[in-house]
């Protein structure tokens, strides 16, 4: 089988190479092409373009990369005419996977949604192009299956996040982990987000917060997990302006929340990663003005923003969301937790009982499977079908 994968974000990049590990084993010798990134590449993928390296954010930056990513999409067309894949599958990253889906359905392509964007939440009369583009909607979170098929999706099928394939086979130092705890001090995580936009906007109430934390709990300590260096240094820097102690950490947020006692996270991804150790949390978002008090009233549909959240139906995990420095909303919320230790295990308990229902993994095979029976079914329709 050929199979053309699409993602443009590092999460992507890393939901996709797991995802050919497994349709490897599902549909072996099967080739690879796409755009991703260097987890992608690595796993067999032969690139069409590196998209998840350099991830377009902001209305802005989408603008003005249109005419480069639609001359790239046509290249790509023109080899899927000469080559044709089984299936097209997208990987979040709405805006541009929407043109590859219309490419592909042109040419009657299978098109599946590995990932697909929260569309009931944002903007959600986007449904319909999901309806008229996409043969296959694998659905992350539980609630999902059954609203799009209320809409008419009738392709939808449930399989769980991947994100939980990637957390059950993650290292940990443990020598890294015994130093943390070394002083006895309680942990305390400052989870700045993946993404440059969201270090910049968010850092300041993530250290504010700690600065005011810090003289009322002297026995915990304050320690950033960093997505990458630059944003390290980003929040070294700031820290060193502000006057607060920090430590700061590249690439260890899995050691750092399997000691946490609390954390505060800029939203994302990463609350799932909260919910796998159980580690209560305060969420914070910061967005510009504009997004707050115009857009987010006409477009938001949910009523919450976090994943876990999304998940439980209820606020397990206090949501920030604003358009200036939050540090006075997150603060009481973190202190009653390092107050009151019942209080915190009352949520710790809660999180056991989410992540035991649906914190398993399994979901990437679940997907690969489901991917290789749509093409299978395909096949023999069209084998059926009178020359």
């Amino acid at each position: 089988m050929r199979f053309f994968l699409s993602a443009g974000e590092p999460s992507g990049d890393l939901h996709g190479s797991n995802l050919i590990s497994r349709l490897r084993r599902h549909a072996p010798g099967s080739v690879f092409t796409g755009f991703g990134g260097p987890k992608m590449a690595a796993a067999g993928c032969d690139l069409a373009a590196p998209l998840a390296e350099k991830p377009i954010i902001g209305l802005s930056a989408a603008l003005k990369a249109v005419p480069e990513l639609l001359g790239l999409l046509r290249k790509t067309v023109r080899t899927w005419d000469a080559l044709r894949p089984d299936a097209v599958i997208l990987i979040d990253n709405p805006g541009f996977n929407w043109h590859v889906a219309k490419a592909a359905k042109k040419r009657g392509i299978p098109v599946v949604y590995f990932v697909p964007p929260q569309i009931w939440s944002w903007a959600n009369w986007r449904v319909n192009k999901m309806r008229r583009l996409v043969d296959l909607v694998l659905c992350n979170l539980p609630f999902e299956e059954e609203w799009y098929r209320a809409r008419g999706v009738a392709a939808a099928r449930y399989v769980g996040h991947p994100f939980f394939d990637d957390l059950a086979r993650r290292p940990h130092d443990a020598a890294f982990q015994s130093e943390l705890l070394d002083d006895r001090k309680r942990i305390v995580a400052l989870l700045p987000g993946s993404r440059g936009y969201e270090v910049r906007y968010n850092a300041q109430t993530l250290l504010q917060s700690a600065l005011k934390l810090a003289p009322e709990f002297p026995d915990c300590k304050f320690v950033v997990a960093a997505f990458r260096g630059d944003h390290a240094n980003y929040i070294d820097e700031m820290a060193m302006a502000l006057g607060v102690d920090v430590d700061v950490h590249v690439g260890r947020t899995p050691e750092i929340l399997s000691v946490a006692t609390a954390a505060i996270a800029v939203s994302g991804s990463v609350s799932l990663e909260l919910l796998h150790y159980r580690v209560p949390a305060a969420v914070i978002y910061r967005v510009s003005g504009f997004l707050y008090h115009v857009a987010r009233p006409l477009l938001l549909k949910s009523k919450f923003t976090t994943l876990v959240n999304l998940i439980a139906e209820c606020e397990l995990y206090p949501e920030i969301l604003g358009a200036s420095e939050s540090s006075d909303r997150v603060v009481p919320i973190v202190s009653r937790w390092l107050k009151d230790e019942s209080l915190r295990q009352d949520l710790v308990v809660e999180l056991e009982r989410l992540s035991k229902t649906f914190g398993r993994p399994g979901a990437t095979d679940a997907a690969a499977e489901a991917v290789v029976e749509l093409i299978r079914n395909r096949d023999t329709v069209v084998r059926a079908v009178p020359a």
